[in-house]
């Protein structure tokens, strides 16, 4: 009876996708909890369990009993679910009261965004200084509104969006900061990837290589 309820498991198991499922239940990981529902059915003998659906966490939330609810319209608050219905995973939180979990992806928030933000003004950095701007000079006493446009877009035609337009007699310049060290945004870039690197491997030596010393 034993085997025989072992190889109607694995048939179950193997007929849903089990890989499937779990590869989608690890996001929870990333999360701090996920959600996968439970669809029973009937064979010609047993009760059998049919599909497994991993459900959207955002629609799920907890009691204050850790009980598992849906949010519906007619029930902003959650409607109980069913016990043996769903399929819930808790990781990461420090103490039993947090049924939510505490996810990588708590930890990734600054690195990630100081991340993006760095790589937006290093591509803002090079599209300025990688190529000149143009610079077009009108007589504020004759030209006319369609003399700016026409030498407007003939400076867009040489470099799109890095034109622009002075009356003669006004500059128009570019202040740099003065620099010291060697932080940049490669180095930014570098640091904040090796922050992922920690949180998500716990290390970075298979990532960025091992250094020799």
């Amino acid at each position: 009876k034993d085997k025989a309820a072992a190889q109607h498991l694995e048939e179950q198991l193997h007929a849903v996708g089990w890989d499937r499922v779990t590869r989608l239940m690890m996001y929870g990981i990333f999360y701090g909890f996920a959600v996968a529902e439970s669809m029973w059915g009937r064979d010609s003998r047993h009760i059998i369990l049919d599909n497994i659906k991993v459900r959207n966490r955002a629609r799920f939330g907890y009691d204050g009993s850790a009980r598992l609810r849906m949010k519906t319209f007619s029930e902003p608050e959650g409607e109980l679910m069913p016990d043996k219905k769903f399929w819930t995973f808790t990781t990461g939180g420090d103490h039993d009261d947090e049924p939510y979990g505490m996810g990588l992806a708590h930890w990734l928030y600054w690195p990630v965004l100081f991340k993006r933000n760095g790589i937006k003004f290093w591509m803002i950095f090079l599209d300025k200084y990688g190529m000149p701007t143009a610079k077009g000079e009108f007589d504020p006493q004759t030209a006319t509104k369609e003399d700016k446009r026409k030498l407007l877009e003939a400076g867009e035609a040489i470099r799109t969006d890095s034109t622009v337009l002075i009356p003669k007699g006004m500059a128009l310049e570019l202040l740099e900061t003065a620099r010291n060290g060697t932080a940049d945004y490669k180095a930014l870039c570098e640091a904040m990837d090796a922050a992922i690197a920690k949180v998500t491997v716990g290390q970075t030596a298979s990532s960025q290589g091992i250094t020799k010393v």
